[in-house]
């Protein structure tokens, strides 16, 4: 009973607070339009999505997605269509497992979280492989 009681206090004290720091409705106000959307589910299709993950999105604004599962990132111009991918399943340098993350940096290269095989990979703006860093483990330059 005194566990329950900490909890149900600890709940209340929560509850309380966001109402201090939120009040009114903290929902946003803002009305978002269903604009368009691409890619279906598949194992590996060009142009096709089995997990799609993180995005970014280049000066030209194409659109780079991560498919996780597919092992890949999948490049589309701003309208959709698809332009592009790389990556295939694997240990090798270029090769991906259970990719995450993506940045670009101001030269137009990309940096893939690698979070399968522990390290972070560095492509050009074509998909071509230029160098990866990380291993596993929890020592400096190192992902666990």
């Amino acid at each position: 009973m005194i566990k329950f009681r900490k909890d149900f206090v600890s709940i209340i004290g929560c509850f309380l607070f966001l109402l201090l720091i939120c009040p009114g409705n903290c929902a946003s106000t803002e009305n978002y339009i269903f604009d368009t959307k691409w890619g279906s589910q598949s194992f590996g299709d060009p142009g096709e999505l089995l997990a799609p993950g993180n995005i970014i999105v280049d000066n030209l604004d194409n659109v780079y997605v991560v498919d996780k599962d597919n092992a890949r990132i999948v490049k589309f111009d701003n309208n959709g269509n698809y332009l592009l991918q790389w990556g295939y399943f694997g240990w090798n340098d270029g090769n991906l497992r259970q990719c995450w993350g993506i940045g670009i940096d101001s030269s137009g290269n990309f940096f893939i979280a690698d979070a399968g095989n522990h390290r972070i990979q560095k492509f050009d703006s074509s998909g071509n492989f230029i160098n990866n860093w990380g291993s596993k483990g929890f020592g400096d330059g190192q992902f666990d």
